[in-house]
C-alpha cells in the first residue's frame, strides 16, 4: 500500500467490500503500529456502487498505538 506525501492521521476508518482486502489493509495499518478497535468492527449488507450487487461492506476504526 502506497503511503502519501501528507501527515497520517491518529484515527484511521477502513471499508472494505472485499474480505481479503479487507485483511490485507487490515494488517498493513496494523504493521504501521495501529491498533483495530474491535468494538467499532461492523459487517453491513449493502449494495456495492462499483458492482451494483448486495454484498458485505466491512469495517473498523484503528488508533495509533502509543509506544
Amino acid at each position: 500500500m502506497k503511503e502519501l506525501g501528507r501527515a497520517i492521521p491518529e484515527t484511521i476508518f477502513l471499508c472494505e467490500w472485499d474480505s481479503i482486502e479487507f485483511r490485507k489493509k487490515l494488517e498493513y495499518w496494523e504493521s504501521k503500529g495501529y491498533t483495530a478497535l474491535l468494538s467499532t468492527y461492523k459487517m453491513s449488507s449493502e449494495v456495492d456502487p462499483g458492482t451494483g450487487k448486495e454484498c458485505l461492506r466491512y469495517t473498523i476504526d484503528l488508533k495509533k498505538s502509543m509506544k
